[in-house]
């Protein structure tokens, strides 16, 4: 699908890891099972080790937040606000596949601006006999996808997607679970499983003594009287509040402590419920990927035999997109499906979508040609008008990408052998 395509083998690790995500909301798990193949991958086609690292981290940490099996405080947020774990999941689909598609933008500029080579086709597996071969193995996942969808419960849709996930695996010999296999997976399920046990269990104490003492609602008065009811300086709290708490917990109990305490405090200045949490939510995630504590990075950058400061801030400019998508739902739900028509959606989607592939170019410095200062600047400074909502910054943001693609393609009509991004 990606593989002769420019930085093929980084695209490769955005799009398993996010695929593998659907399935596994456990970013550590993400990052050593597609990390250990798509890693070395990257570094043999050129990349970085800490670049290689970075991407992986940055995609396996997504895992969390794409349907349709999200984190475990995905699930704690629907029982906590008494909706549908569906519609979680459909409001967290455009967000989560922009994520992504923010990753493989960075990823795409970063092989032009190396002049990585683009694999032949000839040098590719088949899809054709890749899905032929190992089609079968998607029955679980797909029966998984159909009960959620249905609106059943996650408890029924992920025992009945295992049932038929491990009668699929007979099919052929070479993916056959035997009840020693069969006995390891439930081992591992269960360890797994423990620490987002005892934080829920741990974290029920804090909510306890939060709720009979009052303390959330003062902190949330708190919050909204250092920001003085200005919604953008309550949002800014808000996320450092969760990235804080988040270099020394688990996901899952940042978000229940932010879901108390900080997410109250945008509900009082108008922000839909729903969205505050997933305000929240998203930044408890965000929180594993900053230093010091960001786990997945020690995982991948061990594999790459990278420096684990240098791969924790890559992945950091690799995920900025994700540190500006929440402002933007909080902003305007529509990129949550929350009130707002289908042509309004459509409008947002594209708008946060263009602005991204600015925000890419501009950290990275290339677009179809190395960025001068200017154009660095214009670029950022139109991703951020774009990402933001709003009919007037919509429209100077695309003015600044129209200006800047001008510019790049005079410049490179002007040169004899126009420059490309690995050149100089």
């Amino acid at each position: 699908m990606a593989g002769s395509t420019r930085g093929g083998a980084g695209k490769v690790a955005v799009i398993s890891s996010g695929l593998f995500g659907t399935v596994n909301g456990s970013a550590i798990a993400n990052a050593v099972t597609t990390g250990s193949l798509t890693i070395p991958l990257m570094m043999r086609a050129g990349y970085r080790p800490a670049f290689a690292a970075g991407v992986e981290a940055t995609a396996s940490m997504g895992g969390q937040l794409i349907p349709p099996v999200m984190g475990a405080a995905a699930f704690i947020m629907a029982e906590t606000l008494g909706v549908p774990y569906a519609t979680i999941a459909l409001s967290a689909a455009i967000p989560g596949v922009l994520y992504f598609v923010a990753v493989g933008v960075m990823v795409h500029f970063e092989a032009a601006r190396q002049g990585l080579p683009v694999l032949p086709r000839a040098a590719l597996p088949r899809l054709g006999a890749v899905l032929r071969r190992d089609a079968h193995l998607m029955a679980g996942p797909a029966l998984l996808v159909y009960f959620i969808a249905d609106g059943r419960s996650p408890l029924f849709a992920g025992f009945w997607a295992l049932v038929v996930a491990l009668l699929a695996s007979v099919v052929r010999r070479e993916t056959r679970i035997g009840p020693r296999r069969a006995l390891a997976v439930l081992v591992d399920s269960a360890q797994n499983a423990l620490p987002v046990a005892l934080a829920c269990a741990t974290v029920g104490i804090v909510v306890g003594v939060v709720s009979l003492t009052g303390l959330g609602l003062k902190l949330a008065s708190g919050i909204v009287g250092m920001a003085q009811g200005n919604l953008f300086a309550t949002l800014v709290l808000t996320m450092i509040a969760a990235l804080v708490l988040g270099t020394g917990l688990p996901t899952s109990a940042t978000y229940i402590i932010t879901s108390i305490m900080a997410a109250p405090a945008l509900v009082q200045l108008g922000v839909p419920k729903l969205v505050a949490h997933m305000f929240v939510f998203y930044f408890g995630i965000l929180a594993d990927l900053t230093p010091p504590t960001a786990i997945s990075t020690y995982a991948t950058s061990s594999i790459a035999g990278a420096d684990v400061w240098q791969t924790q801030w890559k992945a950091m400019m690799l995920a900025l997109s994700g540190f500006i998508i929440p402002f933007s739902f909080a902003y305007d739900p529509a990129l949550l499906l929350i009130d707002a028509t289908v042509l309004h959606v459509v409008w947002r989607t594209l708008a946060a979508t263009l602005g991204i592939v600015m925000l890419g170019a501009g950290l990275i410095g290339c677009l179809l040609a190395p960025t001068r200062s200017w154009e660095r600047a214009a670029l950022l400074g139109g991703a951020f008008l774009l990402i933001f909502p709003g009919a007037v910054s919509d429209l100077l943001g695309a003015a600044c990408f129209a200006a800047v693609l001008v510019s790049q393609r005079a410049m490179k009509r002007r040169l004899t052998a126009p420059l490309r991004c690995g050149e100089s």
